[in-house]
């Protein structure tokens, strides 16, 4: 019976630490996914995303520029755009070297990285 015990107890702190484990590296993960998308891209020369690291953005196109805040969850980037008069906009996204790409209900978009 304490045998018993002593198995259950030490299976306890495994699951523990295996679940610790997989927050930290869900986490690091996230961060790393905000962390590539930081800075600006460009289709054209002319329509520009700039996002910043604290989860900020500016969208520049010919008519002018729009602040908004971003975030970034389950491979979705959602864009909060500040003026109510713009509409907000959710993208499947991704990212291959210097290469974004943004699919929404309007179509799929490919920016280039501003170096």
């Amino acid at each position: 019976m304490k045998k018993k015990k002593i198995i259950i107890s030490i299976l306890m702190i495994l699951l523990g630490v295996a679940i610790l484990v997989y927050l930290i590296n869900s986490k690091k993960n996230n961060t790393n996914e905000i962390d590539y998308i930081i800075g600006e891209w460009t289709t054209d020369g002319v329509t520009i995303y700039k996002f910043n690291e604290d989860k900020t953005g500016l969208l520049k196109v010919s008519l002018g520029e729009y602040d908004f805040d971003y975030k970034i969850e389950d491979n979705k980037l959602y864009i909060d755009f500040k003026n109510e008069k713009s509409e907000d906009s959710e993208y499947t996204y991704s990212i291959s070297k210097d290469k974004l790409t943004l699919k929404g209900k309007n179509g799929e978009f490919e920016f280039k990285r501003n170096k």
